[in-house]
């Protein structure tokens, strides 16, 4: 199996961009750019920008980013985000920083949507979402975590989800981590 574990066959990731530049823009600045293209934010999406740990770094950077399940991890009866987040440190994947959920979202318009798919899903991710993996906030269990990407009735969203440090991914949700560089 590739490194991609297969993925790129994918057609719910058609048009997944390998690479997203964050562009050392401010909380403001980035929810024009959202509003501008037509991004819908829920309550808890709302809530991470207003979140004061939530500071975007002003330095523009670039990042190849990977879209991995825990399954393809070796994680086949799913784990929880440490087990997950660890797993895929071995594999030369990293936790990305909050605001690139949000440039993956502006750089991907044209997220397939998932058929069928539920609308609101509680204590699992949604079927066709993808959960930007970074590094939680101090908001506790109740406040948001971080951002999943999802389109519905044909919009794109952006949106915060709550996880409580033991809830256990499914194998085959899907996570977004960056691509660490090669040592040499």
């Amino acid at each position: 199996m590739n490194r991609m574990g297969g993925m790129e066959r994918d057609p719910s990731l058609k048009g997944f961009p390998g690479q997203v530049s964050t562009l050392g823009l401010g909380k403001e600045e980035l929810r024009r750019r959202l509003a501008a293209a037509g991004v819908r934010l829920n309550p808890l999406g709302e809530a991470l920008f207003a979140e004061p740990h939530f500071v975007p770094d002003d330095r523009p950077r670039s990042f190849r980013i990977r879209c991995i399940t825990p399954g393809v991890l070796g994680l086949g009866s799913g784990a929880t985000y440490g087990e997950i987040v660890a797993r895929a440190a071995l594999e030369g994947l990293a936790v990305c920083p909050l605001e690139l959920a949000i440039h993956l979202r502006l750089a991907w318009p044209d997220q397939p949507e998932a058929e069928g798919a539920n609308p609101v899903s509680q204590g699992e991710a949604p079927t066709g979402s993808l959960t930007v993996a970074s590094e939680w906030l101090q908001g506790g269990e109740h406040g948001p975590r971080g951002f999943y990407l999802r389109r519905i009735g044909g919009e794109p969203w952006l949106r915060g989800y709550r996880a409580g440090e033991d809830h256990v991914w499914n194998a085959g949700d899907r996570f977004v981590f960056q691509i660490l560089p090669a040592c040499p």
